[in-house]
């Protein structure tokens, strides 16, 4: 699921494909292993601070 998320937040055409495909509380499960582009993840992080404080996964 990580590589769905992935894509559609670096992908997504319109708030309408957010809405779709990505769900609050598996986005900030899946969070703190998702690699994404720095800035998008600073993006994110500046509008949604509670995925700043997700809990990081040992690697």
């Amino acid at each position: 699921m990580g590589d769905l998320y992935r894509t559609v937040l670096n992908e997504a055409a319109s708030p309408a494909d957010l809405y779709a495909f990505v769900s609050r509380d598996s986005l900030i499960q899946l969070w703190p292993s998702m690699w994404l582009p720095r800035a998008v993840r600073r993006a994110w992080e500046e509008r949604f601070p509670q995925l700043r404080s997700a809990p990081r996964r040992a690697a």
